[in-house]
């Protein structure tokens, strides 16, 4: 970049680089401003959901690297008839998880941008994996491609000790209470669910048993999701229950432990969440929880823990045989492909979203989380704790386990009555 000629009025980028998510987007941009402030160059990072008349005007006065997603890039170089800013001048393109963006159906998007910049450029692709799809199309966007691999390809880190249980549904919840039990003082956590709906009801629940967490999933807007990952950063709670959305944008070296509470989707997906541990060549560990009623992704995760010389448990070896015994008599389907990144998660309506919010707040309260309260909030939560007295369910089955204890750890008696739950 130092070697082209300087920016003149009216040119746009020479580095162009591609994220599938905000948060990547953002880390990337964060990590070359360190070198750009250094030789003089000037970064802008445009992502849905942030300021757009403050990217726009950044890149007006000119930037030599521009970084964003698919989305929004679109967005600025559309603008004004493309007067704002334009690829006339790129030479360097970087596509940062490829697979990702064309599982999210990126690939039109993609070629508009390799059609609209010079055909001398270098393209540069990365992808922690590379199913045979996503290689056949990269293959179609690349002129004759050099292929630099670094470890074993679509395999997970090997300094991450993986532990696949299989449980009843009715298990989960109390064995995940477990871990946070045994894990919560040593570090990080993430806790991996499927949708948005998921992460707002472990939100609350975790509340409930005395672990204040943090969320992050595609329904918050990003200056909530912005300020979720710092808190999480910054060790305000040590607990993240999050969707795939934040399993390639996350880079939190303290992170310990990650809890598949739900079971990826597919191998792919696997790698990229547990990948959130283990940074930096440090040992991590990961638990995922799959049920019996799943068996069509025991095999993936048989293959998992085989690519990384991991011991396969009995009863995870068992489901998964037992399945393609199924498949072969016919009496299941090869495998279920769910809809991968595709989802936006459950949408609340008003009256929903209010109670949400009460609840939290009351659990909230009742967990001392937060500052001292004046009177008119004091006030405020009499009202609070009457509307949330209205809505409460039936009364809990008496027959399930009373998890007593708080963080940082279950009490021993906590601890007793969720192994005798799982026994």
């Amino acid at each position: 970049v130092l070697d082209q000629s300087q920016l003149a009025d009216g040119d746009g980028p020479v580095v162009f680089v591609i994220a599938p998510t905000r948060e990547l987007a953002l880390q990337i941009q964060r990590e070359a401003n360190v070198f750009c402030k250094a030789v003089g160059l000037v970064s802008v990072c445009a992502y849905g959901g942030g300021p757009m008349g403050e990217q726009l005007s950044a890149l007006k006065k000119g930037a030599e690297v521009l970084v964003g997603t698919p989305g929004r890039l679109i967005d600025v170089l559309t603008t004004s008839n493309g007067k704002i800013t334009n690829l006339r001048r790129v030479t360097f393109m970087v596509l940062d998880e490829a697979d990702r963006m064309f599982d999210m159906g990126f690939e039109p998007q993609i070629g508009m941008f390799l059609q609209n910049t010079r055909p001398d450029k270098q393209v540069a692709m990365f992808s922690a994996t590379l199913p045979t799809h996503v290689e056949a199309l990269a293959r179609q966007v690349l002129k004759r491609p050099l292929e630099i691999g670094v470890g074993e390809r679509n395999t997970a880190a090997t300094n991450v000790t993986q532990f696949i249980e299989v449980l009843e549904e009715s298990q989960k919840f109390y064995r995940l209470l477990q871990l946070l039990g045994e894990w919560h003082e040593h570090g990080s956590i993430i806790i991996f669910v499927h949708q948005q709906k998921d992460v707002d009801e472990m939100f609350t629940e975790l509340l409930k048993y005395g672990y204040p967490p943090l969320a992050l999933h595609g329904g918050q807007d990003q200056h909530d999701r912005d300020f979720t990952l710092q808190d999480f950063k910054d060790g305000v709670s040590n607990i993240l229950i999050a969707t795939s959305v934040a399993a390639r944008g996350i880079d939190v070296k303290q992170v310990i432990l990650v809890i598949n509470f739900k079971v990826p989707d597919h191998l792919e997906d696997y790698i990229h969440r547990i990948g959130r541990t283990g940074r930096a060549g440090k040992p991590g560990f990961a638990y995922t929880l799959i049920q019996p009623d799943e068996a069509d992704r025991a095999q993936d995760m048989v293959d998992a823990l085989r690519q990384c010389n991991q011991e396969v448990p009995e009863k995870l070896k068992r489901l998964a045989e037992d399945h393609q015994v199924q498949v072969n008599s016919g009496q299941a389907s090869k495998r279920r492909r769910w809809g991968g990144f595709g989802g936006k998660g459950f949408k609340y309506d008003n009256s929903e979203k209010s109670r949400q919010q009460r609840d939290r707040a009351k659990a909230k309260k009742d967990l001392l989380i937060g500052e001292n309260m004046d009177a008119e909030e004091d006030e405020e939560d009499k009202k609070l704790a009457k509307d949330v007295e209205a809505d409460k369910k039936e009364p809990d089955d008496p027959k399930k386990v009373q998890i007593v204890g708080t963080c940082p750890t279950a009490t021993a008696a906590g601890a007793a009555q969720i192994a005798a739950k799982m026994q």
